[in-house]
């Protein structure tokens, strides 16, 4: 593949993530009156970030060394785990509370129909905390390493 063209395909990436992301924040700017405008919103944006992470990740992955690639495997890996167990324990915990840190991120938000989207919501939670932890392992490594 030419260069023109893969410069050419990654502007049109950016500039359908620019837009998916944007109609998402405008969204979010207008305030929400319940959970679903509020997801809704988030995922426009994210659907803009995926289009542009995927192809972009892709073509860097092929780009690096065998001991970056062992060291973001390592980090999705350990630091996920961890995010993981995080956002398990979130959850044990608003089992164990009946559901009251649901409902005061709900009263935060002002978001008045939290509680019948307790899936959705940790589905969030759980990538969230996962994302975290992957970025903290990966600096810990590279700080260790470099």
């Amino acid at each position: 593949m030419k260069l023109a063209t893969i410069k050419k395909s990654y502007f049109l990436y950016l500039a359908g993530m620019v837009a998916l992301s944007t109609f998402g924040v405008i969204g979010l700017m207008r305030g929400t009156t319940s959970i679903k405008q509020a997801l809704g919103a988030y995922l426009l944006i994210t659907l803009g970030v995926i289009l542009v992470s995927i192809p972009l990740s892709i073509s860097w992955w092929k780009q690096i060394d065998e001991a970056a690639r062992d060291a973001h495997k390592t980090a999705w890996f350990w630091g996920g785990s961890i995010g993981m167990s995080v956002a398990i324990l979130i959850t044990a915990l608003n089992l164990f509370f009946d559901g009251a840190i649901l409902m005061k991120l709900g009263e935060i938000y002002h978001i008045s129909d939290i509680q019948n989207f307790g899936f959705e919501f940790g589905l969030m939670n759980v990538m969230t905390f996962m994302g975290f932890g992957y970025v903290i392992h990966w600096g810990i490594w590279r700080r260790q390493r470099r």
